[in-house]
């Protein structure tokens, strides 16, 4: 259920955390007992101020084409999740593709973790039938449930949290350990952990990333287990196999559970487009709004604006070009990239 933004809301985060967590001292299992409860988020934060200003950029760029004012919602991580997860929530066939890297990621996460604001997104509210077409997020299951909302601005977020929480990357797997804080001292905070993955022989290495024990010796907790849902058996199962003695298996599970609440109570705010925004409206919106790390390309801009004045994919005629002439990214960034120097094009002539 939505709610009218409060004071509390999170606050758009221009950089979060960008060092790659390093190796730090053993912390035993009390510590992370305390560490957790420093890390719950700030109370009074004064957060509104940026969501109200993000707020006032889209409702300039909706002012002079008669739709309604934007409004400006609380909602919490579990039931952004619920949404992907069912469906109700989809992507604009003309958003761009996962973009972000696995430090991204992490920096996110640490960000949710400590408790501090990752920024609002912006969707657009769907009637009877949806305005454009649309595609589930990378990692979600096939829809269940009618999609309810185009999601315009926050896809990388909301797809690096899912993937990353449900332990969804072929390439990784993600970790939490509390680390010292550099900038208090005797304190500590949570960090994450991108551990790489590889195939050899048939076998994913590391082989201690799959094991209770390997991962605790590690002083690390899967990610997985923060994931928002009802996994209070398959978290005393990971400890008790992780633990040496019934006692460290439950100061895991506490420390395990002081980490959900952190996750189940963070608040990503959204801006609502009605459900009567008009098409080019929306897409306007879109492209003044994605206030993203990784901003829209010029590349990106035209894949909206094409898929407004002809109602086809920029993505897909990319595609079927490269199907039918498959050398012809040697002569041209055909995916959104600068093009190719006119030097390096001329050296090369086209095959008949």
């Amino acid at each position: 259920m939505a709610h009218p933004v409060s004071a509390d809301v999170g606050v758009p985060v221009t950089g979060t955390h960008s060092k790659v967590p390093r190796p730090c001292p053993s912390d035993r299992p009390r510590a992370w007992s305390r560490a957790t409860r420093a890390a719950s988020p700030r109370q009074g934060y004064p957060s509104s101020l940026c969501v109200a200003r993000q707020q006032r950029h889209a409702n300039a760029a909706v002012a002079t084409k008669g739709v309604a004012e934007v409004d400006a919602r609380n909602r919490m991580l579990p039931d952004w999740f619920t949404r992907i997860r069912t469906g109700q929530i989809k992507l604009p066939r003309f958003q761009r593709f996962e973009a972000w890297t696995h430090g991204e990621v992490s920096s996110l996460l640490e960000t949710v973790l400590r408790g501090l604001p990752a920024g609002a997104t912006l969707i657009l509210e769907v009637g009877e039938s949806e305005p454009f077409i649309s595609r589930t997020m990378v990692g979600a299951p096939a829809a269940i449930e009618r999609c309810t909302e185009h999601l315009l601005d926050g896809q990388q977020r909301l797809t690096g949290l899912w993937r990353s929480l449900n332990d969804d990357y072929p390439d990784r797997t993600y970790f939490v350990r509390m680390a010292e804080d550099e900038d208090n001292e005797g304190h500590t905070v949570p960090r994450v952990v991108a551990q790489s993955r590889w195939m050899r022989k048939g076998v994913l290495y590391p082989v201690w990333a799959d094991t209770p024990s390997g991962v605790h010796a590690h002083d690390l907790i899967p990610l997985r287990l923060l994931r928002p849902g009802d996994l209070g058996t398959e978290i005393e199962h990971w400890c008790d196999r992780a633990a040496a003695d019934v006692e460290q298996s439950r100061q895991l599970e506490r420390a395990i559970r002081e980490l959900r609440e952190v996750v189940a109570a963070y608040n990503i705010p959204y801006l609502s487009l009605p459900v009567a925004t008009r098409r080019d409206v929306a897409l306007d919106v879109f492209i003044k709004m994605n206030t993203s790390s990784v901003r829209l390309s010029a590349f990106d801009i035209v894949v909206a604006q094409l898929e407004e004045a002809t109602g086809q994919s920029l993505h897909d005629l990319v595609s079927m070009l490269q199907l039918r002439v498959p050398h012809a990214e040697r002569y041209t960034e055909l995916s959104g990239g600068e093009p190719r120097e006119p030097a390096a094009v001329a050296r090369r002539a086209p095959r008949r």
